[in-house]
């Protein structure tokens, strides 16, 4: 992660999500949760990310807000 026009976010205290990153332009939300495996998140609003980042609970966070929200692609 960390390529030029995105932005990345490293959750260091979250059981369940390792990082994300938000590329604007597109709107996609690519989560990497910490058993490795990583997902992009399709059409989600720059308000979402923006919370996510905020959040004292980024889990808890993604599963009210993401999760089953929006379209996903697996990006193994």
């Amino acid at each position: 992660m960390g390529q030029p026009g995105k932005e990345t976010a490293i959750f260091a205290n979250s059981s369940h999500i390792a990082e994300a990153e938000y590329e604007r332009d597109t709107k996609t939300l690519t989560v990497t949760f910490q058993d490795g495996s990583t997902f992009a998140y399709r059409g989600v609003p720059v308000e979402v990310w923006g919370g996510m980042q905020t959040t004292p609970s980024v889990g808890s966070f993604f599963h009210r807000q993401i999760k089953g929200r929006y379209s996903h692609e697996d990006m193994r």
